[in-house]
């Protein structure tokens, strides 16, 4: 038989002192890694008694990241049916189809800031920031008018909300005293010479809508200017609303212009006036390779076909 060494057996007693010390070392390190180590989720008991009967002290931390914390987060106004349109971390639809009915009104005057602040944003969805100075209006804001020309004059915002301010301005001049249309006609006569093309054809239409003079003058002026750049088909426009039929042997020659946009509106302009002289230009614009073009040449021809209207 083969006899083991007492070289080999001094190794045998080596290797199973090794493997028991590491055996105890586990069974004494165990119950120290359960206490050091953080646990996932929150320690649930299974003795009733357990349970606090006061409300415990959270850090800060465990705060944030609470479910009562996320759902205060979504739900930052008072009225909860608010809360969808100020909260930009919502994942429901800020804006609906049925916002006079959703949000007739602010109903707590504490989220009045609230709705302040989405019209003061200009990282804010242009919509949604519309829809709040409508809900404001709605709600008697006696600031609007000056919230609004705030925003109008930051030089952070975009062309399009700056017209849409202009817009909101002239609304207000409905329902505004003396005073206040007196601040508002002052901003737009500014804003003829505004840097956004956008804001300075919102202004010369507000002007027209009230009635005033200079409205009147800087639609002649668009008109007839041979450097104007977007804004002679607005000015035609105005000048039809204004009903100044004067100016329709110049609108004529705007009959074939190769801008579209112009072209498009001295047809409808001179077809609303029933102008015959026009037909034949109605009738090649109801050729045209534009469909654009084309319609409005169609829909013109359909105009002068009808009875004529009655003084």
């Amino acid at each position: 038989m083969y006899r083991v060494s007492v070289k080999h057996k001094w190794m045998i007693c080596i290797g199973i002192v090794v493997a028991l010390a590491t055996v105890i070392g586990i069974w004494l390190l165990d119950p120290i890694k359960g206490i050091t180590s953080p646990q996932v989720g929150p320690h649930k008991s299974d003795r009733v008694t357990d349970i606090p009967t006061q409300p415990q002290a959270r850090s800060d931390t465990e705060s944030a990241q609470s479910p009562a914390s996320f759902k205060r987060s979504l739900n930052p106004t008072r009225d909860p049916e608010l809360a969808a349109l100020v909260d930009r971390k919502t994942l429901s639809p800020r804006v609906t189809g049925n916002m006079t009915e959703r949000l007739p009104m602010i109903r707590f005057e504490e989220d009045v800031p609230k709705v302040v602040a989405v019209v003061q944003d200009p990282e804010d969805d242009d919509t949604i920031r519309h829809e709040s100075i409508e809900l404001l209006r709605r709600s008697g804001y006696p600031d609007l008018t000056n919230l609004v020309l705030g925003v109008l004059d930051n030089p952070r915002e975009q062309p399009r909300f700056r017209a849409f301010c202009v817009q909101h301005l002239w609304i207000n001049s409905q329902t505004a005293s003396a005073e206040e249309i007196g601040k508002i006609t002052s901003v737009l006569y500014r804003s003829l010479n505004d840097r956004d093309l956008p804001v300075r054809r919102e202004a010369l239409l507000a002007l027209v809508h009230m009635g005033d003079p200079l409205g009147q003058e800087t639609a002649v002026k668009w008109l007839l200017d041979d450097n104007a750049k977007g804004t002679r088909d607005l000015a035609i426009r105005c000048i039809h609303d204004l009903n100044m039929k004067e100016y329709i042997p110049t609108i004529r020659k705007y009959l074939y212009d190769p801008d579209e946009v112009i072209r498009i509106a001295a047809i409808v302009a001179l077809s609303q006036w029933d102008d015959e002289e026009s037909r034949p230009a109605f009738s090649a614009a109801a050729k045209s390779d534009s469909i654009r073009v084309q319609r409005a040449g169609q829909a013109a021809l359909t105009r002068l076909s009808q009875p004529a209207k009655t003084p």
